[in-house]
């Protein structure tokens, strides 16, 4: 945690470099697995990471999470800042960075029993997919509208468990069923006086050039 007017740099060995603003707070989930391989995830609560890492092993993760958004990297030279009503913006200066909103609805379903685990990962990757944010971009991520997403997620998955029962990869025909869930997504999400044919990520994720902040 820093104070104001401070700040902190911490370097990870032969990894890079990763500097804790003024007025943040981050936690350390996980740095390395017992092979040694960097597994590292942040957790940003609040204010602002500048980071520089360096080009990762094949098999290592680095990932910075907020309250509603998960940035994972692969080399460059990017900021993550939480303002004070917990949304994200990701800055790349350099390389670029994969930025998906956070939804619990799906891993919720999960242990509920709703869906299985193959049919989990299918619905994750066809309707919560992530921004690649690139050198000289950035993207906001709204809290209230990761909330709203994740509530009208949550909905259609148990619509569809009603109508067709307990959703399994191996019977039902997911495309059909991640279909309808995004049309049942976006009737919720989506301004009645916009273009419906946009996606769910769209509703969340704003792309911009970079501030100068």
């Amino acid at each position: 945690k820093t104070t104001k007017d401070s700040y902190c740099e911490l370097q990870i060995v032969k990894r890079g470099i990763f500097r804790i603003e003024a007025s943040s707070e981050i936690y350390l989930a996980t740095l390395a697995n017992v092979d040694n391989k960097l597994q590292s995830k942040f957790k940003l609560e609040k204010g602002s990471i500048g980071l520089k890492p360096k080009k990762f092993e094949k098999g290592e993760v680095f990932e910075v999470h907020t309250e509603s958004a998960v940035a994972a990297v692969r080399g460059t030279k990017f900021s993550v800042t939480v303002d004070e009503n917990g949304n994200t913006k990701v800055a790349v200066i350099e390389g670029s960075v994969s930025v998906k909103p956070r939804i619990k609805a799906i891993e919720n379903a999960k242990k509920d029993g709703i869906v299985d685990e193959k049919a989990a990962e299918v619905i994750k990757e066809n309707v919560i997919k992530p921004v690649e944010v690139k050198s000289g971009e950035e993207v906001s991520i709204n809290k209230q509208n990761v909330e709203k997403v994740d509530g009208a997620l949550s909905v259609a998955l148990k619509q569809v468990a009603e109508e067709k029962g307990r959703i399994e990869a191996a019977s039902v025909p997911l495309d059909n069923v991640t279909l309808k869930i995004q049309e049942s997504v976006k009737s919720q999400v989506t301004d009645k006086d916009k273009d419906k044919t946009s996606d769910i990520i769209s509703a969340i994720v704003e792309k911009k050039e970079i501030s100068p902040q």
